[in-house]
């Protein structure tokens, strides 16, 4: 079985897929993989997939010119590699691939619904108009929570078949158990969020700082973000200066492991439609609790009140700034005991191969159902 995997970014495909696309290699399935193109998928994968082909496009641009280069380019790969099956993730790939699949399965993976269905506009009226249309000729849609799957039957998007699954999973190896520094008392808070996109928290969080240092001093956010983000919110920007002794802007870095184990607390006020968090599932899984939106999907899927972290409500800074304080004056023990409570939720419930083996089930049905027409 060819098998055409589209995956638009190199850091979500090693992120987030390496390890179901190894899989499929290993299972002897032939795999032409639609990415970026880089030293590292060339590395990895010219030697081991039948061919890379790079869509260097614009997929968050809503140009109606450019999306309409994208809907070509996707015709004329399917058009040239026929493959036997596509797995696709991402708004833009479902659809254009969807559009095009009427006579090849295909799995589409609904990873979010992100900003476009946020607000009720016409961005949100063309996405579910263009779901509508392709998704007709989808074989199986993969949500990631119950309430993206809600979403699709309230706005009668076809799903001709589907199952909901843990995420992206998380690899429960690479993100291993760190031990919490007992020796400090300071305790620090990790945000690892895009701070561009507004719902995911950012600016709720910098505005929580002063009533939180005011009851308690002994605290430190770390901000994962690019500083040209910060650019974006003078205000935010002002208070961060203003707190600066409080306050650490890290650098970016591919040792996210590390990160986790040198914070308390992983905190993600986050809105926005996620599908599941990883960041969320990461810093569980190195042994570091969560305060996260209790009431948002894609969170509250994953946190469990008072036994891995602590909840919080969307777009609520009082109800963040209280969870910011309970956690500032928990005991480092008592905190890495949190962590460790998460570290089993995620191996029982989101581990990767949880997720490798739910797609391997699903193509090995569509591979039955092919093998007798």
């Amino acid at each position: 079985m060819m098998i055409l995997f589209v995956e638009p970014f190199e850091s979500t495909l090693f992120n987030f897929r390496k390890e179901l696309l190894d899989t499929l290699i290993n299972k002897g399935f032939e795999i032409v993989l639609c990415t970026e193109k880089s030293n590292r998928t060339n590395t990895e994968y010219s030697s081991k997939v039948r061919q890379i082909i790079e869509l260097n496009l614009n997929l968050k641009s809503v140009n109606p010119f450019e999306n309409l280069k994208t809907k070509r380019q996707y015709k004329k790969i399917i058009n040239k590699v026929k493959p036997d099956l596509i797995i696709s993730y991402m708004i833009k790939p479902n659809i254009f691939c969807g559009i095009y699949a009427k006579n090849i399965p295909m799995i589409a993976n609904i990873t979010g619904l992100g900003s476009a269905f946020n607000k009720k506009g016409i961005l949100s009226r063309i996405s579910i108009y263009l779901y509508r249309k392709s998704f007709k000729n989808v074989s199986y849609v993969l949500f990631q929570n119950q309430s993206g799957y809600e979403f699709f039957v309230k706005n009668k998007i076809t799903i001709n078949n589907y199952k909901i699954i843990p995420g992206s999973g998380v690899n429960t190896s690479k993100f291993h158990v760190v031990d919490i520094n007992t020796k400090s008392n300071l305790v620090n808070f990790l945000f690892a969020s895009r701070a561009s996109v507004v719902e995911k928290g950012f600016s709720l969080l910098v505005n929580s700082i002063p009533n939180v240092v005011l009851k308690n001093k002994n605290i430190h956010f770390n901000f994962l973000v690019e500083q040209s983000e910060i650019e974006l919110f003078p205000k935010e920007k002002k208070l961060l200066e203003d707190y600066k002794d409080y306050i650490t802007i890290l650098p970016r870095t591919n040792d996210m492991v590390g990160i986790y184990g040198k914070n308390d607390f992983l905190v993600s006020p986050s809105y926005y439609n996620e599908g599941i968090s990883n960041v969320l599932l990461e810093s569980l899984s190195c042994g570091r609790p969560i305060i996260t939106t209790n009431d948002n999907p894609g969170c509250k899927e994953v946190l469990e009140e008072g036994v891995n972290g602590f909840g919080v409500c969307s777009k609520d800074k009082e109800s963040l700034e209280q969870a910011l304080i309970r956690a500032s004056y928990l005991p480092k023990q008592q905190i890495f005991q949190l962590g460790l409570n998460g570290r089993k939720i995620v191996e029982s419930k989101f581990n990767r191969e949880i997720v490798i083996n739910d797609y391997l089930s699903i193509i090995y049905e569509i591979s039955s159902i092919l093998k007798h027409k």
